[in-house]
């Protein structure tokens, strides 16, 4: 049934790791153009080395997954995400410019990597019979969610990295929250 802990859980957990990625997608050609000056080559390199390392981690995840757990990649993922996003923040705030912000996105992106997939197989993996319906409402609820979040960001204006690591903060943190107080990893079974 799909009202199962786990199911929502995962779903809120989804939801908030794809809210935080959009927000960084919804502000970061302002943010790299417009406040670091890079032009749209630029931008559009340091967008595919960013995608290069999510590709990356989804890669890995498939094998990682075997020997940990979805539930414990998820754990890692999602403290490496807050984490960085804070940091982004804080780089921000010491005005460490361009590099204080690309390289800690780029681990926030690789560790959502990790997540996408993890999320997937715990949504499914109890609803065999009912995988499309569980496949279709996880897509919903994490693009729905991360459609509403996202243009938080813009809101709060994109003069600095701040606002879009700040959102970006906020989903990791609720994700983790989720993640620890719903899903509980400690009580998920192994999956076969």
């Amino acid at each position: 049934m799909l009202t199962d802990r786990i199911f929502i859980g995962v779903l809120l957990v989804g939801g908030m790791n794809f809210s935080g990625l959009f927000s960084y997608l919804s502000a970061s050609p302002f943010l790299f153009q417009d406040v670091y000056g890079l032009d749209p080559q630029q931008y559009g390199l340091l967008f595919a080395v960013n995608s290069l390392g999510i590709v990356a981690a989804v890669q890995i995840s498939a094998r990682v997954v075997r020997r940990i757990g979805p539930q414990w990649v998820i754990a890692y993922s999602t403290a490496s995400m807050l984490l960085m996003s804070l940091l982004i923040v804080l780089f921000d705030q010491l005005e460490f410019g361009f590099w204080g912000t690309a390289v800690p996105l780029w681990f926030y992106i690789m560790s959502a990597g990790f997540t996408f997939p993890c999320v997937q197989v715990l949504a499914l993996a109890n609803h065999g019979a009912q995988a499309g319906t569980a496949a279709s409402l996880l897509g919903a609820v994490t693009f729905g969610l991360a459609g509403v979040i996202s243009p938080i960001v813009g809101v709060l204006g994109i003069g600095s990295a701040t606002p879009m690591a700040s959102v970006m903060a906020a989903c990791i943190a609720l994700g983790v929250i989720f993640l620890w107080t719903i899903v509980r990893p400690r009580t998920v079974p192994a999956l076969q």
